[in-house]
């Protein structure tokens, strides 16, 4: 399960999220964040592990909050952007 708190303008879907949207995502959800507005904000929570699927049943893939959070530092890294200050807890 995903929860987003848009901080400025965002879009993911066929609508915008404006600043003070709030968004819920249940699993499957498929979508790409575009950023709509200079200096875009958003806030995440995760809970839960994301587990995928292939069209069998078989579980392909297992994600959670902390693999997220590895993979986006990961990503700021190869991209030699600095590392973003983030909370987690």
């Amino acid at each position: 399960m995903g929860i987003a708190v848009q901080r400025t303008g965002a879009t993911s879907y066929d609508y915008v999220n404006r600043a003070g949207s709030f968004l819920y995502e249940p699993a499957g959800s498929v979508h790409t964040l575009q950023c709509v507005e200079d200096n875009t904000r958003v806030w995440f929570h995760m809970t839960g592990s994301n587990i995928n699927l292939d069209e069998a049943g078989n579980i392909t893939s297992v994600t959670d909050g902390g693999l997220t959070l590895e993979f986006y530092l990961a990503m700021c890294e190869q991209q030699g952007l600095p590392r973003p200050n983030v909370l987690v807890g």
